[in-house]
C-alpha cells in the first residue's frame, strides 16, 4: 500500500513540473518581458497571453485526469473513503 502512495506522489511531482515547463514555454510574451503587467499593457499581448494559457492548461490537465484515473483508479479511492 505504501508503495502506491509513493508512484502517486512521484506522479503528482512530474505533473507539476510539467505545468510549470508547459506554462513558461507556452507564455513567451510573459517569459520575455518579465513580468505578467507588462506583458498584458496591450490587448494583442492579453489575447494571447490567455489562449495561450487556456489551451496549455487544458491539455496538461485533461492528459494529467486520464492518466490518473487508467492507471491509479483515482475514482475508486474517492469511493472507498
Amino acid at each position: 500500500m505504501e508503495t502506491v502512495w509513493v508512484i502517486r506522489f512521484a506522479f503528482a511531482l512530474l505533473f507539476l513540473a510539467g505545468l510549470f515547463v508547459a506554462l513558461f514555454l507556452t507564455f513567451p510574451n510573459a517569459v520575455r518581458h518579465y513580468t505578467l503587467w507588462k506583458a498584458c499593457r496591450e490587448e494583442k499581448h492579453l489575447a494571447a497571453w490567455f489562449s495561450e494559457a487556456g489551451i496549455a492548461l487544458f491539455l496538461v490537465l485533461a492528459v494529467f485526469f486520464i492518466l490518473f484515473h487508467r492507471l491509479f483508479g483515482w475514482w475508486q479511492t474517492i469511493y472507498a473513503s
